[in-house]
C-alpha cells in the first residue's frame, strides 16, 4: 500500500476534531449515568433527542471529519488546499453543536433552528473543502468510492437536518435518517477500513468485494430513504465483512493487533445492529449498539494507534520520541475490554428496560473512557514541528 505521507496536514488540523469527538464519545456514556432514562426510551422527547445528537454530532461526525482530514491526502494522495479553513470549519462546527445540544436541554425552539443551521453550514464547508480535493483523485478504488458518496450524504444532511430543526418539511425525517447513518456514517466506515485494516494487519490479500460493498450500500442507502428496506444495505455490509476477514486472516502480523481486533468486532456490530432493523429490535438498543458501542471501538482502537504515530511523526526533529513512549500497549489491553463491556452493557440493559444497569454500564464505560483519554494525553499534547497556515494563504 502506497502512502502520501509528505502530503499530510499539520496535526493541529484533525487534531482538534479528534478531541472534540472523543469528549463528545466521554459526555454520551456520563449523561446515561445521570440520567438513565435517556437510553431506554424509543419514542425520546427533548432528553432523548439529546442524547441521540449527543453521539451523532458530539461524537461521530468531528471524529469522522478528523479522520478524512488525514486520510485523504495521506490514503488518497491529495492534499488539503489552504488547511488554515479547517479552524473556521471547526470553530462554527463546535458552535452550531454547542447551541443545538443547549437548545433541546433548555427545549428552546430558536436554539434548536440557529444551532442546527451553524451546524449545517460547518458540514457544508467541510464537504466543500474537502471535497475539493477529493475531486482531483483519478483512481477509483473502494475508498475513493465510499467518501465521494460519503460527502455527497452529508452535504444532503446539511440540508434536510436544519429544515427539520427549524420544523420545515418533517416528512423529511427517513431521508435524514438514512443519508446520516447509512450513507455518512457507514460508507465513510467501509472506506477507511479498506486502508487501515491491511495497513495495520500486514494484509497480502487485496480487497475482493470493495466497489460492489460501497455500491450495494450506496444503493441500500437511497432505498431505505425512500422506505423500501434495508436488504440491499446487507447485501453490501456482508461482502464488506468477508473483505474484513480476508484482510485479518492474510496478514502477516505475527501478533493479532488490537486496532484489527476491534475493528472486526465493531463490524459485526454494525451488522447486526443494520439487520435489526428488520427484526423489531428496540430503537434504543439499536442507536446504543450500532451508533454508539460499534463505532466507539473501531474509533478507540484506530486513535490508540494513530495519535501517538502522527505525534512522533510531526515532532520536531531533533526531539523525535518513539510511538512506544507515547503509547502503553497494556493499558490499552486492559482499557478497551472494559469500554468494550460498559458500551455492549449499556445496549444489553437498555433492552432489558433496566435503569440500574444502565447506571452500571455508564460508570463502567465513562471510567475506561476517561482512563484511555489520560493515556492519549502525551500523544495529544506533544510539541509539533509544524503549524497550520492561516485560513487567508497565499
Amino acid at each position: 500500500m502506497s502512502l502520501h505521507f509528505q502530503a499530510r496536514p499539520p496535526r493541529a488540523v484533525p487534531l482538534p476534531f479528534f478531541a472534540m469527538g472523543l469528549a463528545g464519545l466521554l459526555a454520551t456514556p456520563l449523561v446515561a449515568l445521570i440520567d438513565p432514562a435517556v437510553a431506554l426510551s424509543d419514542h425520546p422527547g427533548p432528553a432523548g433527542l439529546l442524547f441521540l445528537h449527543l453521539i451523532t454530532l458530539g461524537f461521530l461526525a468531528p471524529v469522522m471529519i478528523g479522520a478524512y482530514y488525514q486520510l485523504v491526502p495521506v490514503v488518497l494522495g491529495a492534499p488539503i488546499r489552504r488547511p488554515g479553513w479547517a479552524r473556521v470549519i471547526f470553530a462554527a462546527l463546535v458552535a452550531g453543536v454547542f447551541v443545538f445540544l443547549l437548545g433541546w436541554g433548555v427545549r428552546s425552539p430558536a436554539a434548536i433552528g440557529w444551532g442546527g443551521l451553524l451546524t449545517g453550514l460547518a458540514l457544508w464547508g467541510f464537504v466543500v473543502h474537502v471535497g475539493a480535493s477529493l475531486v482531483r483523485v483519478r483512481r477509483l478504488t473502494p475508498t475513493a468510492l465510499a467518501f465521494a458518496l460519503a460527502l455527497a450524504a452529508l452535504a444532503a444532511v446539511g440540508v434536510l437536518g436544519p429544515l427539520l430543526a427549524l420544523r420545515i418539511g418533517a416528512g423529511l425525517l427517513p431521508a435524514h435518517v438514512a443519508a446520516g447513518l447509512g450513507g455518512w456514517l457507514l460508507l465513510t466506515i467501509i472506506g477507511a477500513t479498506y486502508q487501515l485494516v491491511p495497513f495495520f494487519a500486514a494484509a497480502a490479500a487485496p480487497p475482493r468485494f470493495g466497489i460492489a460493498a460501497v455500491v450495494l450500500v450506496a444503493v441500500g442507502t437511497v432505498a431505505a430513504a425512500l422506505g423500501a428496506g434495508v436488504w440491499v444495505g446487507l447485501a453490501g455490509l456482508a461482502l464488506w465483512a468477508a473483505d474484513l476477514v480476508r484482510f485479518a486472516r492474510s496478514g502477516r502480523q505475527t501478533r493479532r493487533e488490537p486496532v484489527v481486533l476491534y475493528t472486526l468486532a465493531a463490524a459485526g456490530l454494525l451488522i447486526l445492529a443494520a439487520a435489526g432493523i428488520q427484526t423489531g429490535l428496540p430503537a434504543r438498543v439499536l442507536v446504543l449498539a450500532g451508533l454508539l458501542a460499534g463505532p466507539a471501538l473501531m474509533v478507540m482502537g484506530q486513535l490508540q494507534k494513530i495519535l501517538p504515530f502522527l505525534a512522533a511523526l510531526d515532532a520536531p526533529p531533533g526531539a523525535r520520541p518513539k510511538t512506544e513512549q507515547l503509547f502503553s500497549r497494556q493499558a490499552a489491553a486492559r482499557l478497551l475490554p472494559l469500554a468494550a463491556a460498559g458500551l455492549l452493557g449499556l445496549a444489553v440493559a437498555s433492552g432489558f428496560a433496566s435503569a440500574l444497569g444502565v447506571r452500571l454500564a455508564a460508570t463502567v464505560a465513562t471510567a475506561a473512557i476517561a482512563a484511555y483519554l489520560l493515556q492519549q494525553r502525551p500523544a495529544v499534547t506533544s510539541r509539533s514541528s509544524r503549524r497550520p497556515p492561516p485560513a487567508r494563504s497565499r
